[in-house]
């Protein structure tokens, strides 16, 4: 037997900090299982406050429920427990009463517990918000931050070591300067806020307000421009096609949003009353041809008439179209009125790829270290990475992200196209790019080619060409490229 709610519901309701919450209590008779949980949250999960005398401490707190509430709550539930078990029948149909309900056990202090409730069937919700205990603070604040990273890849003894050549900016070379960042997320604010509610009306009204995707810098590799370096931007059009039957039909029920609802409800009617009597009306057809008889179109039409023999074909099995008839009957076919339109934006992708060929013991060392910074930098991360190597994570976390710069001494080369954050999606090193292994002393390979594949996170907007910077950014503009494109630069 399943679970039966115990009315009224809902059962029990508490209004705290973030707003009302409705509570159902069910019963179990063939096993006397009863539980209350959240209206509302049953797909993910109980968001349960009681489960067989058992309250939920951290919800209670969480809610507000004082001390005497609880134990009322406690004496009701008791009681409404006992008349729906004799409402099932009792002992004569082998219904269940838990004991804790027992008339017996009137008034007695209830059982709480601050875990998730022993032999509840409580999942994924409920175990999240235990998790983090009263208070519920933000999954945001995880801490995804690791040991070693700083001391691997931050500061000025590090910023010696990831450079290749080493000597490459001495020289003056033209460089490809890569900074990684820890990531946050964009959206957070709109998401997961800090305090407060998702304001869900600025949303619908303007959108979205993606920020700063960068946290905490790392560090950067400097490494020479290589070679075949391009920029591809890609965006996305597509065919569409609509004809003037289509287009009438449209504005019709654009400009008669009343009436043609209420056209297709009569048609609806209609048909089932067909129905019943055992016959099928195209619905979908006759619909079509309220729309074109409401936007005016008289019998003579040319491309009325075509329109209902296809209905009628149509609704004796035979699937002709309009546009069959016309092509076939004429040698005319309606004017598709054929346009290319935008469809959306895409995303970039670069790829890189150097030949390093260590000249001594310091510089193998740089060459180790920076493929070391790609490849942990672009690592997915575990909650608890602090507590060492093979530690459990309930979650993951981001790997972190990278901004690219071509630079010439310490300013942008501006006849070179700029990137958006990008994240690292692909890394390759092939340590014989000879075909045959060769090595110096303590297997250091002597050459070795190195290979990243990049992939912007956002694409690019005609307004990142604009100087005026949005007041509702949060982060440091600079960081994030934006607003950095000078009338001379090429730009993304």
């Amino acid at each position: 037997m399943a679970y039966e709610t115990i009315k009224p519901d809902p059962y029990f309701t508490k209004t705290d900090s973030v707003g009302k919450k409705e509570f159902i209590l069910e019963y179990d008779p063939a096993n006397g299982n009863v539980k209350m949980y959240e209206s509302g949250f049953t797909s993910f999960g109980t968001f349960q406050l009681f489960y067989n005398g058992t309250f939920d401490q951290a919800l209670l707190d969480r809610l507000g429920v004082s001390e005497q509430e609880k134990n009322t709550l406690y004496a009701k539930i008791q009681n409404d427990v006992r008349n729906a078990w004799t409402a099932s029948g009792g002992n004569a149909n082998k219904k269940v009463l838990p004991p804790w309900a027992d008339a017996s056990n009137q008034g007695k202090t209830p059982q709480t517990t601050t875990a998730p409730i022993a032999g509840s069937p409580i999942t994924g919700l409920t175990d999240l918000l235990n998790l983090f205990g009263p208070g519920l603070p933000g999954i945001s604040d995880l801490d995804f931050s690791s040991t070693n990273e700083t001391q691997l890849f931050s500061g000025p003894a590090n910023a010696a070591l990831l450079k290749y050549p080493r000597d490459i900016l001495e020289n003056q070379q033209d460089t490809l300067q890569i900074t990684m960042y820890n990531y946050q997320a964009p959206l957070g604010d709109t998401f997961l806020p800090k305090g407060g509610s998702i304001d869900t009306g600025k949303i619908f009204k303007k959108g979205l307000q993606r920020n700063s995707a960068l946290k905490k810098l790392i560090g950067t590799v400097v490494l020479p421009i290589p070679s075949g370096i391009q920029d591809n931007n890609a965006i996305n059009w597509g065919d569409d096609t609509m004809n003037s039957m289509n287009a009438g039909a449209a504005g019709y029920a654009i400009n008669k949003t009343g009436e043609f609802a209420a056209n297709l409800a009569a048609i609806q009617t209609l048909a089932a009353a067909a129905s019943a009597k055992g016959v099928q009306l195209p619905t979908k057809n006759l619909a079509g041809l309220a729309v074109l008889l409401g936007g005016g179109l008289s019998a003579d039409n040319p491309m009325l008439k075509p329109a209902v023999v296809s209905a009628l074909l149509n609704s004796a099995g035979f699937e002709v179209s309009a546009e069959t008839i016309l092509a076939r009957g004429a040698g005319i076919v309606p004017n598709s009125n054929l346009e290319l339109l935008f469809q959306g934006p895409s995303i970039r992708s670069f790829g890189f790829s150097w030949r390093m060929s260590p000249r001594s013991e310091l510089e193998a060392k740089n060459v180790k270290r920076i493929i070391r910074f790609f490849k942990q930098g672009s690592s997915p991360r575990k909650v608890n990475s602090q507590s060492g190597a093979g530690a459990r994570s309930l979650f993951l976390g981001t790997p972190n992200v990278f901004k690219l710069s071509y630079k010439t001494g310490n300013e942008e080369i501006s006849g070179l196209n700029k990137f958006k954050i990008c994240a690292l999606v692909n890394m390759s090193v092939v340590y014989a790019p000879d075909g045959t292994w060769a090595a110096y002393d303590k297997g250091q390979p002597v050459s070795l080619t190195m290979s990243l594949n990049f992939q912007e996170i956002e694409p690019v907007y005609e307004s990142d060409y604009q100087t005026k910077l949005s007041d509702e950014f949060k982060g440091d503009l600079r960081l994030d490229n934006f607003s950095s494109v000078k009338p001379d630069d090429v730009g993304y």
